[in-house]
């Protein structure tokens, strides 16, 4: 075990974040807490894993999101939108900001993921992924 001086801060938080937003969780084969460039030009395949029902999408639910079903349909949607908007990873394969990952956004997984890696080094570690709490509330005002 490393030394308290030596441990990352976010390794906790990464290690929760990344089992809740299942799409991190799959994308991350080895469970490091960092999406590879391998791990990345894996994306469109490992994403068809989460599509539960087969419908061909990424609902809110099936990349972690869990409102209950017996809300207002209609607040419902907006807390799927939001949802999928918060999170970076999300909000990047969700390029249309529909509230689901479609077919074509999953073909889409290696570009969309990589315009999230801010140093270009073809990595994406968790504070590349984490939401930023500044943004949370603009995010959410929208929605």
């Amino acid at each position: 075990m490393k030394p308290e001086a030596e441990r990352d801060p976010w390794s906790d938080y990464a290690s929760v974040y990344f089992r809740v937003i299942r799409v991190l969780a799959i994308l991350d084969a080895n469970h490091d807490h960092v999406i590879s460039s391998s791990e990345i030009a894996n994306a469109p395949t490992a994403l068809w894993a989460l599509d539960q029902n087969h419908d061909g999408k990424l609902t809110a639910e099936e990349c972690g999101q869990g409102f209950e079903k017996a809300m207002d349909p209609q607040l419902l949607q907006l807390g799927r939108r939001a949802f999928m908007r918060l999170h970076p990873a999300l909000a990047a394969l969700d390029a249309d900001h529909d509230g689901e990952i479609s077919a074509s956004e999953m073909q889409n997984a290696v570009a969309a993921l990589k315009t999230l890696d801010k140093n270009g080094d073809g990595k994406l570690v968790p504070a590349e992924l984490f939401p930023e709490p500044r943004a949370m509330g603009p995010r959410l005002r929208g929605w």
